[in-house]
């Protein structure tokens, strides 16, 4: 406590760190309040792309169990919602997933709608 109080420019950045964490959680509730679970799943798929348009194969970085949990689902509702994603070109095996249409799903997201399976 002493080095904040006499060094200033240490107790700056200390605040200006907890802000921008604050700002990022606050960001986070959000996301998971915010939006439906299919939108909160398709949306961490495609910051795993990398790309805006086009087919994307990407690997889950971790378990469903975590993904789920990341995004504020079960492990069930997870496995559910990948299925419900197919009309949007989403293909799963394992850990592995296909993106049909990169863009496709881009847009489904801003638009919050998701096509009924035929």
């Amino acid at each position: 406590m002493h080095a904040l109080h006499s060094d200033h420019a240490l107790a700056y950045r200390m605040l200006a760190g907890l802000v921008k964490l604050n700002r990022r959680l606050s960001d986070e509730i959000y996301d998971l309040k915010g939006r439906e679970p299919w939108q909160r799943v398709a949306e961490f798929l495609l910051l795993q792309t990398g790309s805006s348009e086009g087919r994307a194969d990407i690997s889950l970085p971790y378990t469903r169990e975590v993904l789920a949990s990341r995004v504020g689902i079960r492990r069930e509702s997870l496995s559910r919602l990948l299925g419900r994603l197919r009309v949007l070109g989403v293909k799963t095996s394992g850990n592995a997933i296909r993106i049909e249409d990169v863009g496709l799903l881009r847009r489904a997201c801003i638009e919050a709608r998701i096509p009924h399976n035929k």
